[in-house]
């Protein structure tokens, strides 16, 4: 696999651990191999749409295996461009591709293998999804706002003392 630099990548993917990055590559690569085997399973049948639905989910896994682990795939020549695009992808690109393409096999076809096929790529774009919204805030900065000593406008009088001006100024007591 090739080597990134830190600033090659997205903000949000140099904050992760090394060992969370493995994880979810090796995840994403199995769901694929298992979207891509119950989509074989899938074309055993004699419904059309079924039949598309199962060549649509090989293509589903075999596009995940590319994507998460091009080294499985050294021997295309155009595996290293298509590696160095989706490396530096943000997480929300990768979710909605991962959420979204399931959906067609699953239009097409409602049998069970079919759907317990597709849920694993899912998860995965779940997983992105997740990851994109970022870390939370550090627990010092979620108590300054929980005790309300923080706000969103530092200068923000209370809402009492703005009304009381005008009605004192125009006569209204």
């Amino acid at each position: 696999m090739m080597q990134e630099e830190k600033g090659d990548l997205p903000e949000q993917q140099q904050t992760q651990p090394w060992w969370f990055k493995w994880a979810q590559k090796t995840a994403c690569v199995i769901s694929g191999i298992i979207c891509a085997v119950t989509g074989i399973v899938v074309c055993i049948t004699f419904h059309p749409l079924c039949i598309v639905a199962g060549v649509f989910q090989v293509m589903i896994g075999a596009l995940m295996v590319i994507l998460e682990a091009p080294c499985c795939c050294v021997y295309l020549d155009f595996i290293d461009k298509i590696t160095k695009f989706s490396e530096n992808r943000p997480h929300w690109q990768k979710a909605v591709i991962y959420c979204v393409l399931p959906i067609l096999p699953i239009a097409l076809c409602h049998g069970v293998t079919n759907i317990l096929g597709c849920i694993p790529v899912i998860l995965c774009g779940l997983s992105f999804a997740y990851l994109s919204l970022g870390q939370k805030a550090s627990r010092e900065e979620m108590l300054q706002t929980a005790r309300g000593e923080q706000s969103l406008v530092n200068n923000a009088a209370p809402m009492a003392q703005k009304d009381a001006e005008p009605k004192q100024k125009a006569g209204i007591v």
